[in-house]
């Protein structure tokens, strides 16, 4: 099966739907073109029109399972998705696609009647928002001032939430508040509050605040002063708020990989398109080795990106269980990965990519303070990293030579995440849980992962298959040194969480855990992809990338090969107008070309 055939899967083909039906973004005329984008973002400008356009494809049904009457089915699918909107212009994608955040603490532990009025009002195309942080606590969400006071069969909230999307658009609220007097995590309680609902004198929308990027989306706050909701208002049990919102952040945490990665794809895009068309010296930019190194370097970065989302996202429904880890490792790795994506492209473009006008709309200098608004979604880079090393302790006690039977399972688990043509099983919010309880299928099989290469693939005589297995014996060595690593700490420190060592080894754990995800879709794939991806090179670099992250002094030479091979895929891939993925889905085109024909040279 290639690329193409895959893409027409139900996995994909409602990407490829959605961005036939949104236009070419390089063109003047489409409403989600570049232009556009900058112009609303010019004047700070909600972009209204573009939300609209979304809703009448049916973007919103997504957001909805398909018991409620919605099209959630896979979360890959959703991936793709946001993943097409984003591309365009972020400020639109994290404008519409919050519904979702807001909705699915409903999903996961709302009553019937809940899901159905929220199901009821996402499909009416109203918007939902998720009241959590206010200004003095941040992050510190258990420290919630905003108190829901409960007399008799009602609850009368009063406080503030501050930095909200959609906090003056949206029509409904989960939102947090203290049910205890004395606060902390089982202090607090979540609510489903529908504005039409309160006396309008019991709240007041604040304004609008500013931004350094995404500058013309609602992020406000609400002020609550004795707004009075049913006790059937909570969400969950009453003083477990957090439970459900710990656990929607296991499903947002990998959508916003989508955000990140749509939004490098428009930039890596843009400055391969200038590479290929600047002449300097008598040659193009993309002519020069030190450009193209900088573009290969951007690629594979994006294909890591791109394997860690579609394996995070698969893992939502193939793993759920283990989602407390890996959906924080995602979120950490895959933004500040996408960052540094756009700041190489930017290095190609030179002056240009600082300009708000003239290449390509100043849609680069967009996109460069855009994105680095997603790190900070759903927990922060630190906070995920705090996360991240709270669970290594437990997972590095697993057994390093399971049963038999444990490792058909893991493999099991394994393969049905990353083979993009096996079925998912349904959606099951349930099984969620708020730790792995020690449980990590991707490190367990990179510690077997020279095994599983002999095991199932066969003819591995190519010159590609032996860089591989070089490769793979070195990451497992780097996995058993730092499970050794991190259990001399826990032996010494204890708690490991807030430790700067403890840090660095979640770190580490990031960068294997991308090593593993890149590995097994290969592994799994590779008899179904096209012949470029399906060969290998492309993991060869990535591999390669990930190791040179944890010995920069020690840094491997890309084979010149593979690196040749996977800059043509590169060029062969703008040339076509398909997305940079490991699934290229296609991209829609205008009858103007986004470049002319260039030799690789």
């Amino acid at each position: 099966m290639n690329a193409s055939e895959f893409s027409q899967q139900h996995y994909y083909s409602a990407a490829e739907a959605l961005e036939a039906a949104l236009g070419d973004p390089r063109a003047s005329a489409p409403l989600f073109s570049f232009h556009h984008a900058v112009e609303l973002d010019e004047r700070e400008e909600f972009p209204a029109e573009q939300c609209h356009l979304l809703e009448e494809w049916g973007l919103q049904e997504y957001y909805v399972p398909l018991q409620y009457g919605g099209k959630m089915r896979h979360f890959d699918e959703m991936l793709a998705l946001v993943r097409i909107v984003s591309r365009r212009d972020l400020s639109v994608a994290i404008a519409h696609c919050k519904t979702m955040l807001g909705a699915s603490p409903v999903w996961i532990a709302g009553t019937e009647e809940q899901r159905r009025t929220l199901a009821h009002a996402i499909l009416n195309r109203e918007y939902v928002s998720l009241g959590l942080t206010e200004e003095e606590h941040g992050s510190d969400l258990a420290a919630s001032e905003c108190a829901a006071r409960k007399i008799h069969h009602q609850y009368l909230i009063s406080g503030t939430k501050w930095l909200i999307n959609n906090a003056t658009r949206g029509s409904i609220f989960s939102l947090l508040a203290r049910t205890r007097g004395h606060g902390g995590p089982l202090g607090v309680s979540l609510f489903l509050v529908e504005k039409n609902k309160l006396d309008p004198a019991s709240f007041q929308c604040l304004p609008k605040i500013k931004t350094h990027g995404i500058k013309g989306i609602d992020i406000s706050g609400v002020r609550f002063e004795n707004a009075s909701v049913g006790e059937e208002a909570i969400i969950g049990k009453e003083h477990h708020g957090l439970e459900p919102i710990f656990k929607t952040f296991q499903i947002t945490r990998p959508l916003c990989s989508a955000l990140s990665l749509g939004a490098a794809d428009t930039a890596l895009r843009l400055a391969l398109t200038f590479a290929l068309q600047r002449r300097v010296y008598g040659d193009t930019v993309f002519a020069l080795p030190a450009a193209r190194e900088v573009l290969l370097g951007a690629f594979v970065d994006m294909l890591i990106g791109d394997c860690m989302a579609t394996f995070a996202a698969r893992a939502l429904q193939s793993a759920p269980e283990q989602m407390s880890l890996w959906s924080s490792v995602t979120k950490f790795f895959v933004p500040l990965l996408m960052e540094n994506v756009v700041r190489e492209a930017a290095t190609i473009l030179g002056a240009r990519y600082y300009l708000r006008e003239h290449y390509s709309s100043g849609m680069f200098q967009k996109i460069v303070r855009d994105i680095a608004i997603v790190s900070l979604f759903d927990g922060s880079a630190r906070l995920n990293i705090s996360l991240i090393a709270s669970q290594l302790g437990q997972i590095t006690r697993q057994d390093a030579s399971p049963t038999d039977a444990s490792m058909e399972s893991m493999l099991k688990r394994l393969e049905q995440t990353c083979s993009l043509s096996d079925e998912l099983p349904a959606i099951s919010f349930s099984k969620l849980a708020l730790t792995n309880h020690g449980r990590d299928d991707l490190r367990q099989g990179l510690l077997h992962a020279l095994e599983h290469f002999e095991r199932l693939v066969p003819d591995s005589t190519s010159p590609v298959h032996a860089e591989i297995k070089l490769l793979l014996q070195q990451l497992m060595r780097e996995r058993q040194a730092l499970d050794q690593a991190v259990r001399n700490l826990v032996e010494q420190q204890g708690d490991i969480r807030l430790s700067v060592e403890g840090a660095e080894m979640a770190k580490r754990h990031c960068i294997l855990h991308a090593a593993a995800t890149c590995y097994y879709l290969w592994l799994f794939n590779r008899t179904a992809l096209d012949e470029m991806f399906a060969s290998g090179e492309w993991l060869v670099l990535c591999l390669t990338r990930l190791l040179q992250h944890i010995s920069p002094r020690d840094a491997l030479v890309l084979p010149r090969l593979c690196a040749e091979r996977v800059t043509a895929l590169l060029v062969r891939l703008l040339q076509e107008d398909r997305l940079f993925a490991i699934i290229p889905l296609q991209l829609a085109s205008s009858h103007l070309s986004f470049m002319e024909a260039h030799a690789l040279r």
